[in-house]
């Protein structure tokens, strides 16, 4: 996140802590297996295959003149066994493979970054393990996307074959599936593939300039990926509704040994539309697609542009040019995302239609270089939410980790709402050449390092626990399900992704005076910070934890684990 390196590292960090995500979606993938109807409970996901293939493809040639039709066939290969491994699996099972998915990815991971030749001996090349750690990010992402395309493929025939078994009779089980889910599932793990197929065909541009070459594609894809799991999230929830004998207010509220057939059927059908892989694949594109020579390093060409060539070669890109295509994309996407509000609110739902629609048109603001504007809109958004699902501005409930972590962003969303305006204001005029516009730079980018680490933990977690549900009822008041969805969307899944187009937009995470050492600190602190005030209200309150009752305590965990690795190895690499 800092521009206090003047070149990228042999191994470029974005695209190792991109990989790191990557295997974070396919963990979460094992994680959200269906419950299955066979009586042999064993792992028949061909995960191991899959791992030995993405190690080949993304492995340099045995034979440097058979080197398209290694990938091509090793490709073809990792598809296959991407389509056929199975996705029915129970409790621990699903462990099992939801921890070897971890392992397994981040040993190749490490294997890739520091094992081969060391500079000085025979068969050196850092270009070409540059390159070799791309292939390996594209390899994860592609397997990840073909997963999610099978889920989607096959998404009406798990409804269909769905049985619930008694003693000695066999009966359909009750699901439901959707088409518009489907649809938007195999859209996203399509573009994740095709993002992958990008990378692999630009491996000569890549191995000489590094995924910079294939970035602004990379850019567009990561919203393209990410508007697909919106909108199969929020047509997904919205859904839920019409199975009221499961999720309704009369359906069993108990534990496995009194509700195991509604439990079944609740996971059965929440594990079957799920986007959870979805959301972490686009996740780790964003990381792809900005490495260091697609950020802006400096305040005049923030506001100016670029002077001279010399200028633009050395990375000083204009925030214009870097960050207009995903810019464009982002507004297509949030016409794609008031459609699907349109179709999908009920009468119940308005108030959140707003918050989920400030909050999605706020990112394309950001990227176009109205930076403080667009944090307001998304505070608007953020405050509106709090107020209509608590009462009131001051209606946090603390024994929420969650509360916390958006009491939090807001905070840091107004200072930045502030410190923006300032720097708009003072840019050309004299305090901009003195400590006045320094001070105010340094506090924007502990801000937005800050406000970034505090949105990604949530994220992960958050989708971490989705992935996690084992069935147990599910409280949601008075409201529709749809609304529930909305709701979901804004507190866990929207802010992120707009941090990270401040990220990639705006200069002062990169500025040579901006410390690593500082920006590291606000990146650690303030998610530490935020579980040590949850932990103190938890105490106080005298309150058990939440988030055990819908989850399965065992998968919970594996799944913190696999969020929480990326998440500091990013804040080491990238800070």
């Amino acid at each position: 996140m800092s521009a206090t390196q003047s070149t990228e590292c042999k191994i470029e960090a974005n695209t190792s802590t991109a990989a790191c995500i990557f295997a974070y979606a396919i963990c979460l993938d094992a994680l959200s297996s269906l419950p299955t109807t066979v009586i042999a409970d064993v792992p028949s996901s061909l995960r191991v295959t899959a791992f030995v293939l993405i190690s080949a493809l993304a492995s340099p040639p045995v034979d440097s003149g058979y080197f398209i039709e290694q990938r091509g066939l090793t490709f073809l290969f990792l598809m296959i066994v991407a389509i056929f491994g199975l996705h029915e699996q129970e409790l621990f099972p699903r462990v099992a493979d939801s921890i070897y998915c971890l392992v397994g990815g981040w040993a190749i991971i490490v294997a890739f970054a520091k094992s081969g030749p060391k500079l000085g001996e025979k068969g050196y090349d850092d270009k070409g393990q540059r390159e070799n750690m791309n292939a390996l990010a594209a390899a994860l992402l592609a397997y990840a996307g073909a997963r999610v395309v099978r889920a989607g493929s096959s998404h009406a025939a798990a409804a269909a074959r769905f049985t619930e078994s008694h003693e000695d009779f066999q009966t359909r089980g009750y699901a439901m599936a959707d088409d518009v889910v489907a649809s938007a599932l195999v859209f996203g793990g399509i573009s994740c593939v095709a993002a992958a197929v990008i990378v692999f065909l630009n491996h000569d541009l890549i191995y000489e300039y590094g995924c910079s070459s294939v970035s602004s594609v990379l850019g567009m894809m990561s919203i393209l990926v990410f508007t697909g799991a919106f909108v199969a999230q929020v047509v997904f929830y919205a859904r839920v509704g019409d199975l009221d004998a499961i999720f309704g207010e009369a359906a069993c509220d108990g534990g496995a040994d009194v509700c195991a057939v509604t439990m079944r059927a609740r996971r059965l059908h929440l594990a079957n539309g799920t986007p959870a892989s979805l959301w972490i694949c686009a996740v780790g594109l964003v990381l792809f697609a900005f490495p260091y020579t697609r950020r802006c390093r400096s305040r005049s060409v923030y506001f100016h542009g670029c002077k001279d060539d010399y200028e633009c070669e050395e990375g000083r890109l204009a925030v214009e040019s870097a960050s207009n295509a995903s810019g464009w994309t982002a507004v297509f996407a949030s016409i794609v995302a008031l459609i699907t509000v349109t179709f999908t609110a009920d009468e119940t739902a308005l108030i959140e239609s707003v918050e989920v629609l400030l909050l999605y048109f706020s990112i394309p603001l950001a990227w176009f270089g109205t930076a403080w504007i667009a944090t307001g809109v998304h505070s608007a958004g953020l405050v509106l939410h709090v107020i209509n699902k608590t009462g009131s501005i001051y209606g946090f409930d603390l024994t929420y980790l969650t509360h916390w972590m958006i009491l939090i962003s807001l905070l840091l969303l107004l200072t930045l709402t502030i410190t923006m305006c300032i720097a708009f204001v003072l840019y050309d005029s004299r305090c901009s050449k003195n400590k006045v516009a320094d001070r105010v730079d340094m506090v924007t980018a502990h801000s937005i390092s800050a406000l970034t680490s505090i949105q990604l933990v949530l994220t992960l977690t958050s989708i971490g626990l989705c992935a996690s549900y084992d069935g147990g009822y599910v409280f949601i008041g008075q409201k529709s399900w749809a609304a529930f969805g909305m709701q979901w969307s804004t507190q866990h899944c929207l802010s992120f992704f707009f941090s990270a187009a401040l990220v990639g937009s705006r200069y002062e995470p990169n500025l040579p005076e901006v410390s690593t050492l500082w920006l590291k600190v606000w990146w650690y602190a303030t998610p530490v910070g935020a579980l040590f005030a949850w932990a103190i209200s938890m105490l106080a309150a005298q309150s058990a934890i939440p988030y055990g009752q819908v989850a399965s305590p065992l998968a919970l965990s594996v799944a913190i684990i696999g969020s929480l690795v990326p998440w500091g190895v990013i804040g080491y690499y990238l800070c």
